[in-house]
């Protein structure tokens, strides 16, 4: 697999500065993970006795990044030789540092893999005798967490202070040891590079009141006619009862389409998250608020804010549509569908996204048009930002 020039400036600065501490910021769907890869190969040529941990925040990509098929994909098998590799991803033992720090004694070095709630839960890391030389953090945007925090406040106390790498795309420089962008690539850059496929986004603008009846009809509507290449839809609904509501009701008009639920609450009248992962084309996932940053779901091409949320967060717009804008591996996508019900206006949207663009000074990417639709006898604005 050949790295794109963004990977490889990313790597160069990394090894250049001797793997000093900062941020890769680089847009969702760019390769940050294949870019961590190369880090931890280049850092035991370096440094082949030292200690690696790899953070993550979702467990399931932990899973997927680590599991044989995808190292030997990338042709990264053979660090399953050169590391001790402890991965707690999956299999959650209690005791799991009383491993780490026996894992001083082997022959190699340890390569610790473990989701970032896990690492911190009860304070557990406190108890690693074993030192660690290297921190590449995914996701490390968290460093906002107060558990999260805490854990690098003690990491940068020890005796043997790691480097740490972290890779966001949506970062936050407010705390050490990320306070430093190694190297950025945004999401403008990557749409150039053709790297991920570009947004449409649509909302609706309506003087009278929308029923929900009316706001699905003219979802499936907007769905419908858009060419879409496998009809693959996440929806936001803000709460675990609205997900239950919605999906009951979306049934009834999204006939053909597989409906999936994915919340805290057993729910046997529908599908599963991990039946939705597994389809190819034409299901439907409800959830509250679960997979807006770091899920990659294969054919993922529509996303729908549907939890009436007007302010949105700029950081969490960005990584909520990040899911929608991966390129599929046939490489069929040729955009990701974005319809945000309660969106205020083109500019509400365009500052949402363009906090993370880094644009040049002369550069506005979108371009606003409307359609008019009359729907039950009121008049809807069907708002869309293109790029």
């Amino acid at each position: 697999m050949s790295l794109r020039p963004n990977q490889l400036r990313a790597i160069n600065e990394t090894v250049s500065n001797d793997f000093e501490s900062g941020i890769h910021y680089h847009a969702t769907g760019s390769g940050k993970s294949w870019i961590a890869m190369h880090i931890i190969a280049k850092f035991y040529e370096k440094y082949p006795r030292s200690n690696i941990m790899w953070i993550c925040e979702k467990k399931s990509i932990l899973i997927d990044q680590f599991s044989i098929a995808t190292l030997k994909e990338r042709d990264f098998d053979h660090i399953l030789k050169i590391y001790n590799v402890l991965n707690y991803s999956e299999f959650k033992l209690a005791d799991w540092h009383n491993s780490v720090n026996s894992g001083i004694f082997w022959s190699k070095p340890i390569l610790l893999v473990i989701n970032r709630a896990f690492l911190t839960s009860n304070d557990k890391y406190k108890k690693i005798k074993a030192p660690f030389h290297l921190i590449i953090h995914d996701e490390c945007h968290t460093i906002i967490n107060h558990t999260t925090r805490q854990f690098y406040d003690y990491m940068l106390h020890q005796p043997i202070i790691p480097k740490c790498i972290g890779f966001s795309a949506t970062p936050n420089q407010t705390y050490e040891p990320y306070k430093s962008i190694i190297t950025s690539y945004s999401i403008y850059d990557a749409f150039m590079d053709d790297v991920i496929v570009p947004p449409k986004i649509k909302w609706f603008s309506c003087d009278d009141l929308l029923e929900q009846t009316e706001i699905v009809h003219l979802i499936k509507d907007q769905i419908e006619s858009a060419d879409l290449k496998y009809r693959k839809i996440i929806v936001w609904c803000g709460m675990i009862e609205l997900c239950e509501q919605m999906a009951k009701l979306w049934s009834t008009v999204f006939k053909e389409y597989t409906i999936c639920i994915d919340t805290c609450r057993p729910c046997d009248n529908y599908a599963s998250y991990e039946e939705f992962d597994g389809l190819n084309e034409q299901a439907i996932l409800f959830c509250a608020a679960k997979h807006r940053e770091g899920s990659d779901i294969k054919h993922l091409d529509c996303c729908v804010f549907l939890d009436k949320v007007d302010k949105r967060c700029p950081k969490v717009f960005l990584q909520c549509i990040g899911r929608v804008l991966r390129i599929d591996k046939l490489k069929q996508k040729t955009f990701g569908l974005v319809i945000d019900v309660q969106a205020r206006s083109s500019l509400t949207i365009c500052n949402n996204l363009n906090q993370y663009l880094n644009l040049p000074a002369d550069i506005f990417p979108w371009t606003y048009n409307y359609d008019i639709k009359i729907h039950n006898q009121k008049m809807v604005k069907i708002n869309k930002l293109l790029n």
